[in-house]
């Protein structure tokens, strides 16, 4: 690897990620945007997620926790899109991927207003 390549990062971090959770979002662009990284940090520790292509944070459980989940893609010769969670709680891998899988397009994850409670 040539010591001398920069590796030029725009910051993606919303609001919500960043007030909710302390979690900060980077994505690699310019010449090696290609590569479809992004890096994710947390507590000075920095995860490599590939291939994202939105995130958002979400509600886990009866007490609300929240945590950051995200859409992905890959594949070679099959594009497919998973999606995927970030757990900083979690003793091993702090990336959890669902079984889901969709083939031939790419997984959007949107914010949704949940309805009033009477």
């Amino acid at each position: 690897m040539n010591p001398a390549a920069q590796f030029p990062l725009e910051e993606i971090t919303t609001d919500e990620i960043w007030e909710r959770l302390d979690i900060q979002i980077f994505k690699v662009v310019g010449d090696w945007a290609s590569l479809g990284d992004t890096h994710l940090i947390k507590d000075e520790k920095v995860e490599i997620l590939y291939g994202v292509t939105s995130m958002q944070v979400i509600e886990f459980g009866e007490n609300g926790e929240s945590e950051f989940v995200y859409a992905f893609y890959g594949g070679s010769g099959l594009h497919y899109s998973q999606l995927a969670m970030y757990c900083s709680e979690c003793p091993d891998d702090h990336i959890i991927t669902s079984n889901l899988v969709y083939l031939y397009g790419d997984m959007i994850l949107a914010h949704q207003q949940s309805a009033a409670k009477n």
